[in-house]
């Protein structure tokens, strides 16, 4: 996630860009500052799909692995904000 971060903030067009993209609303109501998107960005699904393709000739599986991932982290991090609240 640190990777996708730094690349965002650089606006580097990379698939770890991209996965924070796709979860750009949630990570932001956890409390994570995110720059502004960028203008006609496209739908970062899509976008993660195409960047992983480039590095892969079969993205599907790895897509998939990464939004699992995705979920879970931000799963994880919804849980430590409640458990810093109470």
């Amino acid at each position: 996630m640190l990777r996708g971060l730094e690349d965002l903030a650089r606006a580097a067009p990379t698939p770890e860009a991209a996965l924070i993209e796709v979860a750009r609303t949630r990570l932001i109501a956890l409390g994570v500052p995110l720059p502004a998107p960028a203008a006609g960005g496209g739908d970062p699904q899509l976008l993660l799909y195409e960047r992983l393709g480039a590095r892969q000739r079969d993205a599907y599986g790895l897509y998939c692995a990464w939004l699992d991932q995705l979920v879970s982290f931000l799963s994880a991090l919804g849980q430590l904000r409640e458990r810093r609240r109470a």
